[in-house]
């Protein structure tokens, strides 16, 4: 059993990798959707449980993907990460395909170590 309050938040990882994107995409710390201490206990669960598997179901900007990605590149324990939407663009910036700041992240490898991201 998961007792919420025992779960410590980790801040750095969200942290981390926006301060990166916002380089190469401003406004990307405001593109993610999770507010912060939400992704600092989301964070959290991942280094504690260093999960093996992963879905994320609704990637919008990929901010969210980008932090999730941190504290697992960080760890370095194996795992997969499958992330879906429903969308191929993304509402806000029409031009951009889903996900892409965490396209960003990948491509500039700013994740570290670097992540290898598949299509």
């Amino acid at each position: 059993m998961i007792k919420v309050n025992e779960i410590p938040n980790s801040y750095e990882p969200r942290n981390k990798i926006l301060s990166k994107l916002e380089a190469y995409f401003k406004g990307a710390k405001g593109s993610v959707l999770m507010t912060n201490s939400q992704s600092a206990f989301l964070c959290g669960l991942l280094e504690t449980y260093r999960p093996k598997k992963i879905l994320e179901i609704g990637v919008a900007a990929g901010g969210s993907t980008a932090i999730i990605l941190q504290p697992l590149e960080d760890i370095a324990s194996p795992y997969e990460m499958h992330s879906v939407d429903i969308c191929e663009k993304h509402w806000e910036h029409k031009e951009k395909n889903i996900g892409f700041l965490a396209e960003i992240a990948k491509e500039n490898n700013l994740f570290t170590p670097p992540v290898n991201l598949m299509r």
